[in-house]
């Protein structure tokens, strides 16, 4: 079984200025893996969006 989150929010707010963006600069995933629950593996997958803050004053 491999279940498939998706996220409601289209935009999030940036960590350092707060400006609410909703453009992608790339995806990547990551992985996490626990020990076994009894024969089967524990492992979940994530992929993940990087967006791009739209204030160019921002250093992020």
């Amino acid at each position: 079984m491999a279940p498939s989150p998706n996220s409601a929010a289209e935009a999030a707010a940036c960590p350092l200025c707060g400006t609410t963006t909703d453009k992608v600069h790339g995806y990547y995933r990551r992985r996490l893996a626990d020990a076994p629950a009894g024969r089967a593996a524990v492992v979940l997958e994530l992929t993940l969006r990087r967006l791009v803050c739209r204030n160019y004053d921002c250093p992020q």
